[in-house]
C-alpha cells in the first residue's frame, strides 16, 4: 500500500482473467452495479467476449417462483443480480455437472446453462437446492480489451472460482471479504468503503 496525497494506491495488474475467475471489485469502487461485487466469468476470449455474473447480489424479496410459472415450489430461492445486461432473461450456473446435459464447465465444479428443462424438473422434485444451482437475472459484459483495460487500471482483483465459495449462502459484504482472502491482497478485505474512514 502506498499512500500519496491522501489516495490510496493499490497494484493488482500481475493477474490475469480467464474463463471461471472471480473478479472482486477493489474496495473503493463506487459504481452502484458493481461496488464491493464478486463476478464469475462464463466466458471470456476474443471470438465471443466476456460475460460473467454477479454472484453476490441477491435481489431483495424476490424468489424464483415469482419469476417462472414452472418453479410453483421454489420460494425459498433466491434470484441474483447478474448484472445490467439482458435484465429480463433468465441464466444459471450449478455445480451438477452431467446430471444437467449441455452444460459446459467454466471451472473445476462450476457449470454454466444446460438443458433447462432438466433444471425444471430437478427443483420441482426436490432433488436441487439452491446450494445447487443459482439463478440470475442479467449478467455483466464486456466487449473487447475492455475488461484488461480496467483490470490495468486496478479496477479488480482476480481469483480462480471455487464451488464452496460460489455456491455458498452469505451477506453480499461477507461474500466480497472471502473472495479477496483468496488473493494475495487479502489484507483489503478488511478496508472500509470509504478511503478517507481508514
Amino acid at each position: 500500500m502506498i499512500f500519496k496525497e491522501n489516495s490510496l494506491s493499490l497494484d493488482f495488474t500481475n493477474y490475469k482473467a480467464h474463463k471461471g475467475s472471480l473478479l472482486i471489485a477493489e474496495p473503493f469502487m463506487l459504481d452502484g452495479y458493481f461496488k464491493r461485487s464478486v463476478v464469475l466469468l462464463a466466458i471470456h476470449n476474443e471470438k465471443e467476449g466476456t460475460l460473467g455474473f454477479i454472484v453476490n447480489k441477491p435481489i431483495k424479496n424476490v424468489a424464483l417462483s415469482d419469476i417462472v410459472k414452472p418453479f410453483e415450489n421454489a420460494t425459498d430461492w433466491p434470484i441474483y443480480f447478474g448484472g445490467p445486461v439482458q435484465t429480463t432473461s433468465l441464466f444459471y450456473i450449478h455445480r451438477l455437472g452431467d446430471l444437467i446435459a449441455d452444460s459446459k464447465e467454466i471451472a473445476e465444479g462450476i457449470y454454466f446453462g444446460g438443458d433447462f428443462k432438466i433444471v425444471q424438473e430437478l427443483v420441482k422434485r426436490d432433488e436441487a437446492t439452491p446450494q445447487d444451482i443459482k439463478f440470475f437475472l442479467g449478467y455483466s459484459g464486456w466487449g473487447e480489451n475492455q475488461l484488461e483495460d480496467e483490470i490495468a487500471r486496478n479496477s479488480w482483483l482476480t481469483t480462480t472460482a471455487k464451488p464452496s465459495l460460489v455456491f455458498n449462502k452469505m451477506s453480499q459484504n461477507e461474500w466480497w471479504r472471502k473472495a479477496v482472502f483468496q488473493t494475495p491482497h487479502f489484507y483489503v478485505a478488511n478496508f472500509p468503503e470509504n478511503a478517507y474512514l481508514n
